[in-house]
């Protein structure tokens, strides 16, 4: 992700803080269920990433504190995940849609016990698709049922029409993204 400028001097607590709804390690993070702790001088707090935002370029962090730390659960057996990212150039552009999915499957690799799916750059801040997640829990994870989770999730994006794209396409490419990115971490278990 970015350029080798910003990758040797930026960090992934500044770009969840800048709270922008393109921001690339948002979903990912929200999809493995992470947690940032702040401290400020009323003591240390800590609230999911998924929590973290309020609006674009807002989030709860106050005035008063600083973001210390990124939390994430030890990844359970049989999980996975993925993150695809559609830009109009190479990585060095913002996501005109990004979507992380996690995944973990039952002892046999074959029935799905958990899915997270999180989209960025389609609405005021990154959010989860939860009707997309519940499509995939305890079923058996194929093309099929991946693209029903797309189209699930591109039911719950509220982009905007800008100069980078449309409102239509944006949605449309969650559903694409959201298929392509839930067989990618099936792949990776299995």
């Amino acid at each position: 992700m970015a350029s080798s400028q910003v990758r040797s001097l930026g960090t992934i607590g500044g770009n969840l803080c800048s709270a922008v709804p393109s921001a690339d390690t948002a979903p990912p993070l929200i999809a493995l269920g992470a947690s940032v702790k702040m401290v400020g001088i009323h003591g240390e707090r800590s609230v999911l990433v998924e929590n973290f935002f309020k609006g674009p370029k807002e989030s709860v962090l106050q005035r008063n504190e600083i973001l210390t730390q990124i939390l994430l659960p030890n990844p359970p057996q049989r999980s996975s995940g993925a993150y695809l990212k559609l830009m109009r150039r190479s990585a060095l552009d913002l996501a005109i849609v990004g979507v992380a999915a996690f995944l973990r499957l039952d002892p046999n690799k074959q029935i799905c016990s958990d899915a997270r799916i999180a989209l960025g750059a389609v609405a005021p801040t990154p959010i989860r698709a939860p009707m997309a997640e519940e499509i995939l829990i305890h079923k058996e994870i194929d093309e099929v049922l991946a693209g029903v989770a797309g189209k699930a999730a591109s039911m719950v994006c509220r982009p905007i029409d800008d100069i980078r794209s449309s409102l239509e396409y944006r949605c449309n490419m969650v559903e694409v993204l959201t298929k392509r990115a839930v067989m990618d971490a099936y792949r990776r278990i299995r």
